[in-house]
């Protein structure tokens, strides 16, 4: 039980870096970060950006590959 308690923990970090990582990428690129982890009712929106008129909504994955990232968003994510 520990162990997994671990992994979880870890798994966890790991998102927080993506995410950071993705957010620190796309200000390079030039977005702006209106909000990072917002809640809404539907659930968590990892980051939200904008460039010029463009509002996105970024659901960030960290995997080893990129199939397995796509497979990780559910149809209420893509919503």
């Amino acid at each position: 039980m520990k162990l997994q308690a671990q992994k979880r923990k870890k798994a966890y970090r790991w998102g927080h870096y993506a995410e950071l990582f993705a957010a620190f990428w796309l200000f390079i690129k030039g977005y702006r970060i209106l909000a990072r982890r917002y809640v809404a009712r539907g659930g968590e929106i990892d980051l939200i950006i904008a460039r010029g008129s463009l509002i996105a909504f970024v659901e960030v994955k960290a995997r080893n590959e990129f199939n397995t990232a796509l497979e990780a968003i559910d149809p209420t994510k893509s919503r």
